[in-house]
């Protein structure tokens, strides 16, 4: 097998890295996420080892790593950082989706 045919068939940060749609409700909206093993995801996790898990500040932190996730989405305003932090901030349970879905490489693998 050569080289570049290994990665096509193994690698995954560049497949996770392209984002998947995560179906927000039955709405037809969405959010685009990355995976957790995409340069995005990698870089999030070290930050998440690093962060001070006692700070006041613990959750507005988390909401900030975990909207780096989302790199597109179906909503007619331009995708902003603070606006995926918004949403999180109004729909906490929002950030949970999008933790499960980015750690689920099959959502990344599918045809």
């Amino acid at each position: 097998m050569k080289f570049d045919d290994f990665i096509a068939k193994h690698g995954t940060a560049t497949k996770q890295g392209a984002g998947a749609k995560l179906p927000v409700g039955d709405t037809g909206e969405f959010l685009v996420v990355v995976g957790l093993e995409s340069k995005i995801g990698q870089a999030a996790s070290w930050d998440m080892a690093r962060l001070d898990k006692t700070s006041l500040n613990f959750a507005d932190d988390m909401r900030a790593i975990y909207a780096r996730f989302v790199i597109d989405w179906s909503i007619e305003d331009k995708l902003t950082h603070k606006k995926v932090v918004r949403i999180f901030e109004e729909r906490p349970a929002m950030m949970a989706d999008v933790i499960e879905f980015s750690q689920n490489s099959g959502n990344f693998t599918a045809p």
